[in-house]
Protein backbone atom coordinates (compact mmCIF):
# COMPACT_ATOMS: atom_id res chain seq x y z
CA UNK A 1 0.00 0.00 0.00
CA UNK A 2 2.56 2.55 1.21
CA UNK A 3 4.53 2.06 -2.78
CA UNK A 4 1.44 2.66 -4.35
CA UNK A 5 0.78 5.74 -2.44
CA UNK A 6 4.98 6.83 -2.88
CA UNK A 7 3.99 6.68 -6.38
CA UNK A 8 0.77 8.42 -6.63
CA UNK A 9 2.34 11.19 -4.60
CA UNK A 10 5.46 11.47 -6.91
CA UNK A 11 3.45 11.35 -10.06
CA UNK A 12 0.33 13.41 -8.93
CA UNK A 13 2.32 16.90 -10.17
CA UNK A 14 0.50 20.79 -11.07
CA UNK A 15 -2.32 22.44 -9.26
CA UNK A 16 -5.16 19.63 -10.67
CA UNK A 17 -3.36 17.34 -8.43
CA UNK A 18 -3.19 18.59 -5.60
CA UNK A 19 -5.24 16.93 -3.15
CA UNK A 20 -4.15 13.93 -4.18
CA UNK A 21 -0.67 14.45 -2.91
CA UNK A 22 -1.88 16.02 0.10
CA UNK A 23 -3.93 13.47 1.00
CA UNK A 24 -0.99 10.79 -0.13
CA UNK A 25 1.31 12.68 1.97
CA UNK A 26 -1.08 12.41 4.95
CA UNK A 27 -1.94 8.53 4.46
CA UNK A 28 1.99 7.92 4.26
CA UNK A 29 3.28 10.08 7.74
CA UNK A 30 0.04 8.22 9.35
CA UNK A 31 0.62 4.54 8.30
CA UNK A 32 4.14 5.32 9.16
CA UNK A 33 3.76 6.42 12.50
CA UNK A 34 3.12 3.21 15.19
CA UNK A 35 1.47 5.81 17.51
CA UNK A 36 -1.38 7.20 15.42
CA UNK A 37 -2.19 3.89 13.61
CA UNK A 38 -2.99 2.04 16.93
CA UNK A 39 -5.03 5.30 18.04
CA UNK A 40 -7.35 5.89 14.80
CA UNK A 41 -9.44 3.21 14.40
CA UNK A 42 -9.12 1.01 11.25
CA UNK A 43 -12.32 2.27 9.36
CA UNK A 44 -10.93 5.64 9.33
CA UNK A 45 -7.73 4.20 7.74
CA UNK A 46 -9.61 2.68 5.11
Amino acid sequence: MEEILRKLQKEASGSKYKAIKESCTWALETLGSVDTVVKIPPHLLR
